[in-house]
């Protein structure tokens, strides 16, 4: 089940929402963003009868009130049941959201694969809506099964949350991984900004941890040296955003989609030595015995019991993916700190989830 989290208190309006293996913050975001696009209708038109009633009584007006900024932060294939986010593995995480947090449980990922859940969290519909099925796998002559390419050909990309956010007057930008197949290092991705971001950074060459580039604003593209580590650069730009980038006359809405912790979940170089003796969790379905295995479905329990190699490999990936994370867990503390220092704090939504878990074979 999904964990999320939101944490106000006198000084702070923060929230956090993780979205895992079998779960969806889809209905969160929508009602968010909804709400926030209502409230800045609402405004205008207080603002509106306000003015009128001040002009008929010779009085000024005054301020409208303040439309909240929104941070979506979203992990890549970042699940619940391998405990990612305990105390021990994303300290900054529990000790800035989760020890003064409201937990909800109830979210679901229906379509637990990338780009589907992007698809959904960024229109607001199921997949068998937006029709994006897959990474796009199953694309030939004569049908599109998903990824970005059909997101862009059926029009899907005209009206987003993002799209919406910039009609109620936000300053809209967002820096990470899109959708698949946007990804790909071709002069299509390069040149494309989809509409409702005043600022774009789609990242390109997906499985880059170190050494990414980026599609700045639809014209030009960013390379980085081998030095630069991804989740590291995403952060400093987010600061910058923060600090010089954005308007300061409108209330902004910031989207960050690192790639940690999916594969090939290439840690930080200061992290790689970290949970040296991390394991899996082994549940009840790890190697069970023949009898257990004979009962499972048609497509499973011919397979053989996994082997030693196997285990090891597993453990060593889960090891890196936990240490991908690490990153990530500074990069948040890093920006509620700017926040902090900005005054902004009291004025942001702080949004943090995954596009949906991960299923290892």
């Amino acid at each position: 089940f999904s964990t999320n989290y939101y944490r106000e208190t006198t000084k702070i309006t923060l929230s956090y929402f993780r979205i895992m293996k079998t779960c969806h913050l889809l209905w969160t975001v929508v009602t968010v963003v909804t709400a926030t696009i209502n409230d800045a209708a609402a405004d205008k038109s207080d603002a509106a009868d306000r003015s009128t009633a001040a002009r008929s009584h010779g009085r000024s007006t005054g301020s409208a009130p303040t439309q909240k900024n929104i941070i979506l932060f979203m992990t890549d294939d970042q699940d619940v049941t391998s405990n990612s986010i305990d105390p021990s593995i994303m300290p900054r995480l529990n000790k800035l959201f989760r020890e003064e947090g409201m937990e909800f449980l109830n979210y679901y990922v229906p379509t637990g694969l990338c780009c589907p859940s992007r698809a959904t969290i960024l229109r607001g519909q199921y997949c068998h809506n937006t029709k994006i099925f897959d990474l796009g796998d199953l694309n030939n002559s004569t049908y599109k099964s998903g990824g970005w390419s059909k997101f862009l050909d059926t029009g899907l990309e005209k009206e987003t949350m993002a799209t919406l956010l910039q009609s109620a007057g936000y300053d809209t930008a967002m820096i990470g991984k899109y959708l698949n197949g946007y990804d790909l290092f071709d002069e299509k991705a390069k040149l494309h900004k989809p509409p409702g971001w005043n600022h774009w950074m789609g990242k390109l060459n997906q499985a880059n941890y170190y050494g990414p580039a980026f599609a700045a604003d639809g014209e030009s593209v960013l390379e980085t040296n081998e030095t630069v580590y991804v989740t590291d650069f995403m952060r400093d730009w987010a600061l910058e955003f923060l600090t010089d980038g954005r308007d300061p006359s409108k209330p902004f809405f910031l989207m960050l989609t690192p790639i940690a912790p999916h594969a090939p979940a290439k840690p930080a170089k200061r992290h790689k030595h970290m949970f040296p003796d991390a394991k899996f969790p082994r549940y009840d379905s790890f190697n069970p015995s023949d009898d257990i295995q004979r009962q499972r479905p048609a497509w499973i329990k011919n397979m053989p019991p996994l082997t030693n190699e196997q285990i090891d490999d597993m453990d060593h990936f889960y090891r890196n993916r936990l240490r991908s994370l690490q990153a990530v867990d500074e990069s948040l503390e890093s920006i509620v700190e700017m926040l902090d220092k900005l005054g902004l704090t009291d004025d942001t939504f702080f949004i943090y989830t995954s596009d949906n878990g991960v299923v290892s074979e």
